[in-house]
């Protein structure tokens, strides 16, 4: 299996969010190439949501998700910010709809 991811930043023009869209195998080892897009983001809008959105991911290794939680808890590599970094994941027993309308499982926020 080739790990490796692909992120797509869509950007909010007037710095309202900023959507971090993953696809690709996200490991526990990838998961740091993560970190400076999150910095650069929180950069950008600095006092609202932050999102990665690994939904369309082939792959979502557990332990990838909660050292991305970590890091963005605890500020490491990822910037400080007063916004909150959301981790957007599907929800294994819900239906392609429920997917589209972006249940979100995994929050890390930072106060």
């Amino acid at each position: 299996m080739d790990s490796k991811i692909s992120v797509l930043a869509d950007i909010d023009m007037d710095g309202t969010y900023v959507n971090l869209v993953v696809t690709g195998h996200l490991t526990e080892t990838n998961q740091q190439g993560l970190h400076p897009l999150i910095r650069q983001a929180r950069a950008l809008a600095p006092h609202e949501s932050i999102r990665a959105d690994p939904r369309g991911a082939e792959n979502v290794e557990d332990n990838a998700v909660e050292s991305l939680r970590w890091a963005i808890d605890h500020e490491h590599d990822t910037g400080p910010a007063a916004g909150s970094v959301d981790i957007l994941l599907p929800d294994e027993e819900s239906s392609q709809d429920d997917l589209d309308s972006g249940a979100t499982l995994a929050t890390g926020a930072v106060a």
